[in-house]
Parts: C-alpha cells; structure tokens; sequence
C-alpha cells in the first residue's frame, strides 16, 4: 500500500481503500400503539461507504444486538435493521448502527423507538 499526495491510501493494485463513511444513518421512529397489524414490524436505515465495503451490527442502549441467533427477531438487511414482532418493553429505547471494516470502526448518530397512543 502507499499513501497519495491527499492522503488516499492505495493498494498495490491502485484501488484505494477507505475506512467507513456514513451515508445513511438512522432515524427516530414512533410506532402506534394501537397498530392492529399482525406483522408489526419497523426498520432502521444505515448506510456506509468504504474499501474494503463495511460490515455492520447494531446496539440497543448500549448493547450489541444478536441478529444472527435462531428465534431473534431482529435482522439485518446491508445496513438495515428490521425489528418484526414488535415489543414494547424490549424494543423501546435508543439504537445506533455500527459500520466496521479493517481501516476503523464508525458510530451513527442515536435514534430512540419509542411507542405512543394515537390521537
């Protein structure tokens, strides 16, 4: 690998790599309490840029989600969070997406679920 002349890093190969960079980060979200749907479900976007391209987890205040153990019901789609089967004692509170490749590790911005009444 070398370093450019504007401090891109290259590869032997000429491609260059980068640590992650948000291009999409999640966003606060209030679902209805007294949402009649059978599949209740809700997704948080996360998007990042970066060489090698990033790999993605999730926290819920302030711990790691398991998405990849049987019977969960949160999975990731790319950076994407969805959340199906609803509960508003476990679910509620505030998520953050992390993007991670060799090059660092990137933390977004916090966006909290929270369940409300409709009026």
């Amino acid at each position: 690998m070398r370093k450019t002349c504007n401090g891109r890093v290259l590869t032997e190969s000429g491609a260059a790599v980068q640590s992650p960079v948000f291009s999409k980060q999640p966003g606060s979200i209030v679902y209805p309490l007294d949402a009649v749907e059978k599949n209740r479900e809700v997704m948080f976007s996360c998007e990042a840029q970066g060489m090698p391209p990033a790999l993605y987890r999730w926290k819920l205040n302030g711990t790691v989600l398991s998405v990849k153990s049987s019977g969960s019901h949160y999975s990731l789609s790319g950076g994407n969070l969805r959340i199906s089967r609803l509960n508003k004692d476990h679910d509620a509170g505030t998520y953050q997406c992390l993007a991670s490749n060799s090059f660092g590790t990137i933390v977004s911005r916090e966006a909290s679920l929270t369940f409300a009444c409709e009026f």
